[in-house]
């Protein structure tokens, strides 16, 4: 692994990033995106997303970030899960 500074945010060589919205009906989307390190271990990062509008001014979401590293299969190497609340005014 490399080192991080302002112009390298990531401590990999290479990251391949996708991403891919859907929404289910007008108040339900959910969304994926992964980030994937080539080379060494092949770090992959999951990041799921699921957003729901409460009201016509509010929306609840609920995000996750997973780290999976393979040696010779990948495994979870840390996982947050995050919620937010957003009231529009």
């Amino acid at each position: 692994l490399g080192t991080t500074n302002a112009k390298n945010l990531l401590p990999f060589r290479h990251t391949i990033f996708a991403m891919a919205n859907r929404t289910i009906n007008p108040l339900l989307t959910a969304g994926i995106s992964l980030m994937y390190a080539p080379g060494g271990r092949n770090y992959l990062i999951l990041f799921p997303t699921v957003n729901y509008s409460v009201g016509a001014n509010t929306e609840l979401s609920l995000f996750a970030q997973s780290l999976l590293g393979n040696d010779n299969r990948y495994k979870t190497l840390g996982t947050a899960l995050y919620a937010r609340v957003k009231w529009s005014f």
